[in-house]
């Protein structure tokens, strides 16, 4: 196993992150590195790159202080030890798996060539714009307390996705995707609990996966959690197949 001694860590700044290669295979999520990096300092977290003996990158951390939640973007047990105590977490993701207390999260995917795009749509959906951020916002703040309050702004300002579905002039669910290099990851799927079970996140789901097809996307991936039945079931309905797992790992700050 790799040492620590053997590993050296650099902090990215907004600068230094558009300068950074990352290399394939190092991570399932890859494509999304520099993306997850400038997102984060533009919340106010912060990003570091590992690098092994031969000065070659071998693992990104990124941490947001304000969740207290980080991910450890490796497939180097050495280094996702080394960043496990990096800092305080209430909550920190790795696709390493250890011994340590974890929450599974499946992680689905689908070539978009394969998406047959036959789904029926039981309630209206859209795409959010600018002059509802702020609905948006108390939103996700309610079904999601302790989010990082500056991360919708800055999420769309990046080009992510929000498609909402609204009952009279209630917002009862949304989801969000992002796409970078020409990859989509669908993610933040929440419905109101008063509206399941009316079919809203299949809606959602299937808004998301036409506009990734119809913008030339040709592979979507999502995580979800083996304890999220209902997301789980959406996703397998339309068309995603599992194909990796992350680990969700607790610790108390």
């Amino acid at each position: 196993m790799e040492e620590f001694t053997k590993i050296s860590v650099t902090p990215l700044n907004m600068d230094s992150v558009m300068d950074t290669e990352f290399p394939d295979g190092i991570s399932f999520f890859s494509s999304f590195l520099s993306y997850y990096a400038r997102e984060v300092l533009e919340v106010g977290g912060e990003a570091f790159v590992s690098k092994d003996a031969e000065n070659r990158i071998n693992g990104l951390f990124i941490y947001d202080q304000f969740e207290k939640t980080g991910t450890v973007f490796t497939n180097s047990r050495a280094v996702f030890n080394l960043f496990y105590g990096f800092r305080q977490h209430r909550f920190l993701f790795s696709e390493v798996m250890t011994e340590f207390e974890n929450e599974p999260f499946d992680i689905y995917s689908m070539n978009l060539a394969n998406y047959i795009g036959d789904h029926r749509f039981r309630h209206e959906v859209e795409m959010a714009e600018e002059n509802e951020i702020e609905e948006i916002e108390r939103f996700m703040a309610m079904v999601n307390p302790g989010m990082n309050p500056g991360w919708v702004r800055v999420a769309i300002h990046n080009g992510d996705r929000c498609f909402i579905s609204r009952l009279g002039d209630e917002i009862a669910g949304l989801g969000w995707l992002s796409k970078v290099n020409g990859v989509g990851r669908l993610h933040s799927l929440f419905v109101s609990p008063k509206f399941r079970g009316m079919g809203i996140g299949t809606d959602l789901l299937n808004a998301r996966l036409f506009w990734l097809r119809a913008s030339g996307t040709k592979w979507v991936f999502s995580e979800i959690s083996q304890f999220n039945v209902p997301s789980a079931r959406i996703a397998a309905k339309g068309g995603m197949k599992k194909t990796g797992v992350i680990y969700l790992y607790f610790r108390k700050v």
